[in-house]
């Protein structure tokens, strides 16, 4: 109907995110349009595959974790208050530990009406009440300050950049856009003053140095990108630079909860387990 691109993409917020948007209308000003949709695909891509590998490192602990939640609830709640019946026909008196365990079966199973309504509500209050005003900035603040986040906050920051660039976005203009991708108000307003410290001539890599204080590593890229004039493949290097520490961290972590969450079920399990046989011991030793 004669309408650009960006119009018509602009007309679907809940479709196409706010960042695609604003980079088909650079590239529609700048007739660059082939090529950031190029750079666009990749960065989609890029993304897709770092989450497909968050699930796939994630869903054999989240398996076994279910797995194991299943025979700890059989345990206390089947088996546990068999042998505790037991025990009292024979009028023994039961163990702290067993006592306890039949307590807490017998809570679980009383209450539990409440415990679904209760996940639910605080599903609910995540949703609806979202922190807001300086309680938001404190908590991405305090969020930001996070290793791994700190991180993945870097990454995103660099590969925005790097697209931004190439669609042929100016630096102060692709910093204020970048910015606004990252969902951390801290980061935005911190990313703010080192687009107004650019604006007043000052080099990109010293002032996001002297706001924001990132890794040697961030700044040494940047300085070499400002002194050979390819800051847009500097930035995209530091992108998959920083995605591929994440993606090995992630590995690295995942490989170390598997023993220790295996470690930690079995001994509930053993736990529930001696709370069970305790008695009988005790039988055994007064006959």
């Amino acid at each position: 109907q004669g309408n650009s691109l960006f119009s018509g993409v602009s007309e679907h917020p809940g479709f196409f995110p706010q960042f695609f948007c604003q980079m088909v209308k650079m590239g529609e000003e700048t007739g660059l349009i082939s090529m950031v949709m190029n750079n666009l695909a990749d960065h989609f891509e890029r993304k897709l595959a770092f989450k497909r590998e968050i699930k796939e490192a994630v869903r054999y602990p989240l398996f076994v974790f279910a797995v194991a939640l299943g025979v700890k609830g059989f345990l206390l709640f089947q088996v546990l208050p068999f042998f505790s019946s037991l025990y009292l026909d024979f009028g023994q008196e039961l163990p702290i530990l067993t006592q306890r365990l039949i307590f807490l079966s017998f809570f679980v199973k009383e209450n539990a009406f409440f415990f679904p309504l209760i996940v639910l509500g605080m599903a609910l209050l995540c949703r609806f009440f979202k922190p807001r005003g300086k309680f938001k900035f404190w908590l991405d603040g305090q969020l930001a300050r996070f290793w791994a986040v700190r991180k993945i906050y870097w990454a995103n920051l660099a590969n925005n950049l790097s697209l931004l660039l190439k669609a042929g976005l100016p630096l102060d203009r692709s910093l204020e856009v970048a910015s606004k991708q990252i969902g951390n108000s801290f980061f935005q307003k911190k990313m703010t003053q080192t687009k107004e410290e650019v604006e007043q001539g000052e080099m990109v890599s010293q002032a996001i140095e002297k706001i924001l204080t990132p890794d040697p590593f961030f700044i040494c890229m940047l300085r070499i990108g400002e002194e050979t004039g390819n800051l847009d493949e500097m930035t995209d290097q530091i992108g998959s630079y920083y995605q591929n520490e994440m993606e090995n961290w992630l590995k690295n972590l995942i490989s170390f909860l598997e023993p220790l969450m295996i470690l930690i079920i079995a001994g509930f399990i053993s736990l529930i387990m001696v709370g069970m046989l305790l008695p009988m011991l005790e039988m055994v030793q007064v006959w």
